[in-house]
């Protein structure tokens, strides 16, 4: 039986959040037949060690913005889409007007 890591840090509303919404995201946005497939592939495309994406996806892990950021880019969501309760509604890739700044940051309108 495996070993399930221990929470690097305390529960918040805001991990919470954030591992609801990568949990939602990552089917449309990486292909696998599993969770753990899905958490691999994201892996090798954020740099982002495999067992921080389990914790950051149980929301038991309150990484830097360094981290959430690559991750965000690799979803393809800006950072504060990772943080919105709206984000179901909005599940699908982006396409053509829509897509994110690649570095992952939302831009304020002129």
């Amino acid at each position: 039986m495996g070993r399930r890591a221990k929470p690097t840090s305390p529960k918040t509303e805001a991990s919470e959040l954030l591992g609801r919404n990568i949990t939602r995201l990552l089917p449309g946005a990486v292909r696998g037949h599993s969770h753990t497939e899905r958490l691999r592939v994201l892996h090798l495309r954020c740099g982002v060690g495999i067992e921080t994406l389990r914790l950051m996806a149980r929301g038991e892990s309150n990484p830097d913005l360094s981290k959430i950021q690559a991750v965000a880019v690799a979803l393809r969501v800006t950072v504060a889409d990772l943080f919105s309760d709206a984000i179901g509604a909005r599940n699908a890739p982006f396409t053509g007007e829509d897509e994110p700044p690649k570095d992952g940051l939302q831009r304020r309108r002129s």
